[in-house]
């Protein structure tokens, strides 16, 4: 981010990230801040997280190409706002099959959508292929960039955003559910915030009891988090289910938090949902929460809940269909990869 205003200093950047969500948090950031209708450029990193929930089963690669294939299909052929997508890799993903094909189905969407991709596990395995660059080189740990390539990196990300083609129509589209935010607005409301975002939260305290009419299946929720955030029970009707929103330290020092549960949650009218510990709801992890932590909790500051109008499941397994009907595009550099590979390699 500081690295992209330097580089850009006529051009407004801001920053809509949260560490440690998926592609879910992705669509109630665009169902919350018009950013395709206000930005003329959306950078979108992808993968990290996602992979991270996949393979520790906190998520389905149906419900993440889901999720990812909705998001991108909010930029329209002639809408003001253009996508880039870059697809950040594990250190793992040079040699873990189930990252690569995370990886492959990605690009696949990405370009099924005719969105331009910066891929750094291309980068630098040409890097590697050309120059002998330790592929590790690229990595301060199991999936950060070393801050020594990021004046580089940044300076590509910048270059590649000034051409941009034009989005063209797509044949995937239709494919994908709308996921749509709602909020609890009948409960009382504090405005929090963080360096990164600020927005109003709708609190949930212990003893009270929640009815939302909602239809379609929650998939997700932004909500404050911190020492006093407990369980939340959510009464659909067919199921009942205990989510745990507490987080791992790092996360709340964070505050905000995006949550999943593992399968979406099918709401087909009035939903109650309350904080505590019921044994006759089942518990579902998810990410970030771990199973030593206290079951306990007094609150829940909800910022909004994302709904799919579509089974995420069902969707993302017909969407995978699709794309495998096509190959995926051998990977030609461009003049600006071209010059980070060399900048990358020290040459």
């Amino acid at each position: 981010m500081p690295v992209l205003k330097s580089l850009m200093p006529n051009v407004e950047v801001q920053n809509f990230s949260l560490g440690g969500a998926s592609s879910l948090y992705g669509c109630y950031v665009l169902g919350t801040e018009s950013i395709v209708d206000d930005f003329d450029y959306a950078i979108i990193d992808f993968c990290i997280t996602d992979q991270q929930m996949e393979r520790s089963a906190f998520l389905t690669l149906e419900t993440i190409v889901s999720a990812f294939g909705s998001m991108l299909s909010q930029f329209k052929p002639g809408g003001r706002c253009t996508p880039l997508v870059i697809l950040y890799p594990h250190e793992q993903a040079f040699r873990d099959p189930r990252l690569l094909k995370i990886r492959e189905v990605s690009k696949r969407l990405c370009q099924q959508f005719n969105i331009t991709t910066i891929d750094p596990l291309d980068l630098v395995t040409r890097a590697n292929r050309q120059y002998g660059v330790d592929t590790k080189s690229w990595f301060l740990d199991w999936c950060h960039m070393l801050k020594d390539h990021s004046p580089a990196f940044g300076r590509l990300v910048a270059d590649t955003v000034k051409s941009l083609p034009a989005l063209t129509s797509s044949k995937i589209t239709s494919l994908f559910p709308r996921y749509a935010v709602t909020y609890p607005d009948t409960l009382p409301k504090l405005e929090r915030g963080t360096s990164l975002m600020k927005t109003d939260t709708f609190n949930l305290t212990i003893g009270k009891e929640l009815h939302l009419r909602l239809k379609g299946y929650l998939v997700g929720f932004l909500h404050w988090c911190n020492d006093d955030t407990g369980p939340l029970l959510v009464d659909a009707g067919r199921q009942k289910i205990a989510v745990p929103c507490r987080k791992e330290k790092k996360t709340l020092d964070n505050r905000f938090a995006f949550t999943n549960p593992a399968t979406a949650i099918k709401c087909s009218g009035d939903v109650r949902m309350r904080i505590g510990d019921d044994p006759s709801y089942k518990w579902m992890k998810v990410f970030g929460n771990r199973p030593d932590f206290p079951r306990d909790g007094t609150e829940v500051g909800f910022s909004g809940l994302v709904l799919a109008d579509k089974d995420p499941e069902a969707t993302g397994a017909k969407a995978i269909k699709f794309l495998k009907r096509y190959e995926l595009h051998s990977w030609e550099p461009t003049e600006p990869e071209l010059a980070f590979i060399e900048k990358f390699a020290g040459h």
